[in-house]
């Protein structure tokens, strides 16, 4: 009986070293995919047509290894604050943006968008700054973001000064939006487009293109509206602001993450824009239908 008692145990033991190595291999396993995920998105944003797309004033996105300070490691599953987003153009003018104040850090999610990391806006006071960048009178925005089912007026990015541009939630709808102003007034409003679904956890690529009196909106390709507006708009001189308004960063705060954003100094053609929109939903796993 000794003897038997004896092999049932290091037969237990064997089970239990079996199971702990196919466990191991798992969570291995997974690690090396979410290495795989973000290697490819990387390899993707390297080749993508907005490395030489004319006019490019802003790239910021987050997997690249030049956009934070801190490593991003794709297996690990905390969150950490972000101080700084660095600008990745291929220029050699970057207009960064910071957190004004510790207590404005975003925090970058690893696993956030189809496991891909993203920076997390809280809906209270997360908010990235820059004062510097200018944006001319016409632009086109590209925007990867995920909105947590929060309403009102939102903000994704706008102008660092109020009523220069935004692109975000409207207000009382849940509904992508897109405002153009001449610093004091906002004198063309891409009124919500109403023929957009709500913005929601579902990530989607939202484009926006303002040309003259012409602001016209886009979501994962698809058009959702045009507005025509009296012209009036001014070059946005002093910088940009992303996931809240800069001078009162608690009114309109963005909840939920935010991907990747890409600035234009001009209105793109809607072969580039189809281009731009095909990369972004290539890396963020987002059907494009254009």
């Amino acid at each position: 009986m000794k003897s038997k008692k004896a092999f049932s145990l290091i037969e237990l033991a064997i089970v239990i070293l079996v199971v702990g190595i196919l466990i191991a291999g798992i969570f291995q396993g997974r690690d090396l995919v979410s290495k795989m995920r973000l290697q490819t998105a990387r390899s993707l944003t390297k080749s993508s047509p907005v490395n030489s797309i004319k006019d490019l004033t802003l790239w910021l996105e987050t997997t690249s290894v030049n956009s934070f300070d801190l490593a991003i490691d794709a297996s690990d599953s905390n969150s950490n604050s972000v101080g700084t987003w660095y600008d990745i153009s291929p220029y050699s003018i970057k207009y960064n943006s910071t957190a004004p104040a510790t207590t404005n850090k975003p925090k970058l999610t690893n696993n956030a968008i189809k496991g891909l990391p993203a920076l997390l806006f809280d809906g209270t006071n997360d908010i990235l700054n820059n004062t510097t960048l200018f944006t001319a009178t016409n632009i086109s925005a590209f925007v990867v973001a995920t909105n947590d089912d929060v309403n009102g007026y939102r903000r994704i990015i706008s102008g660092y000064v109020d009523q220069c541009y935004y692109l975000g939630l409207s207000n009382g709808s849940n509904q992508f939006t897109a405002f153009y102003g001449n610093i004091t007034a906002w004198v063309n409003l891409n009124a919500t487009f109403s023929g957009s679904a709500p913005m929601s956890k579902i990530p989607k690529v939202y484009s926006a293109t303002m040309s003259g009196s012409t602001s016209s909106g886009y979501i994962n390709g698809t058009s959702v509206g045009t507005s025509t507006q009296s012209p009036g708009k001014t070059p946005c001189l002093a910088g940009y602001s992303v996931g809240s308004f800069a001078s009162s960063i608690t009114s309109q705060p963005w909840k939920g993450y935010i991907a990747e954003i890409i600035l234009i100094n001009r209105a793109v053609t809607t072969e580039e824009r189809r281009s731009i929109e095909n990369y972004l939903g290539q890396k963020w796993g987002i059907q494009i239908n254009n």
